[in-house]
């Protein structure tokens, strides 16, 4: 700041020297000496005068005007005269040229300071954009890092939130699967009739609930038929008509109760005879539907061969077969 004033003021201090040197010089040194002697005519200065007056009429003659020769007192007097007339007009000058350069000087200061001030703005103002630039891109670069970050944590969140989703379902497919009704059939009893040469036969398994949960709307869809051998079951055809549909009834946990299977018509004496040697058996097979507690519908298949006593008080022998004997 100094440095920047101390130029702004160079010139013009210059200027004032150089003005007040030359004011100087020119009134102390060529001021002229004052003289007290008093004014003296010469004699030829009024020879000539009187000539002049003479010889004025004659056409032949021609006057030349001398200027009068003028004293040391006179010419004193005119120096001192033209040295106040200078010295007047060099005061005016000095008032007014000292006072324009004054308003100049003042306004240059004034304009310098300005100068300076607007450069010491622009500079500040460049620093501070260029800091404002320099945390711009530091904000943009951890902005950008921050969004890479949070972009890898909701990936990662997403992916928790995926594997909590399987948890949960693993928990909530565990969870019913242990407290779900879970129905199977086993074996049970079976009844012979005998009626002047006519048999019929009713076989009656076990439905239980081996789940925590009731099963709902529970419907048994069975068949009973005469088939030579086991080896027949393996491309047996095990539909059952849904019109076979009597009722349907809710069993609780740990429940059982029968069915009651009947083979539809009278059995004929060959077939008895067939029977009794163990050349039929009897095929009861069928299916459980019911719903969970969850809503969820289930099937329970079943498929038994059952061979008969030879008398009333035996014992039947039921045969779970290797087919469409499985449950959901």
């Amino acid at each position: 700041m100094p440095d920047a004033i101390s130029r702004y003021l160079l010139f013009p201090l210059l200027a004032i020297s150089i003005l007040a040197g030359g004011f100087l010089e020119e009134t102390l040194w060529h001021r002229p000496k004052p003289t007290n002697q008093p004014k003296t005519y010469s004699a030829e200065s009024q020879d000539v005068s009187t000539s002049k007056t003479e010889n004025a009429d004659d056409p032949a003659f021609s006057v030349k005007l001398i200027p009068p020769i003028k004293s040391e007192q006179e010419a004193a007097d005119e120096a001192n005269e033209k040295y106040e007339k200078r010295w007047n007009d060099w005061i005016t000058i000095f008032v007014i040229g000292g006072g324009t350069l004054v308003i100049l000087v003042s306004q240059l200061v004034v304009f310098g300071l300005q100068a300076h001030r607007l450069k010491q703005t622009i500079v500040k103002m460049d620093e501070v954009a260029r800091g404002q630039t320099k945390d711009m891109g530091d904000s943009i670069r951890e902005a950008t890092r921050a969004a890479d970050e949070m972009g890898k944590v909701a990936t990662a969140i997403n992916e928790t939130v995926v594997i909590n989703k399987g948890i949960m379902a693993s928990q909530r497919d565990f969870w019913q699967r242990q407290m779900r009704a879970y129905m199977s059939i086993d074996i049970g009893t079976y009844f012979r009739q005998t009626k002047y040469g006519h048999w019929r036969f009713e076989f009656r398994p076990n439905i239980i609930n081996n789940g925590q949960t009731p099963a709902y709307n529970v419907r048994v869809l069975s068949n009973c038929g005469l088939i030579e051998s086991a080896s027949s079951i393996a491309n047996f055809d095990f539909t059952v008509n849904n019109e076979n549909i009597r009722s349907s009834t809710t069993i609780s946990p740990r429940q059982t109760k029968f069915q009651r299977i009947v083979f539809n018509r009278d059995a004929t004496f060959s077939e008895i005879r067939r029977i009794l040697r163990g050349e039929l058996v009897f095929h009861v097979y069928g299916a459980i539907k019911y719903d969970d507690a969850f809503k969820e519908p289930r099937t329970t298949n079943f498929s038994f061969l059952i061979l008969l006593p030879k008398n009333k008080r035996g014992a039947a022998v039921w045969l779970v077969t290797d087919s469409h004997n499985d449950a959901d």
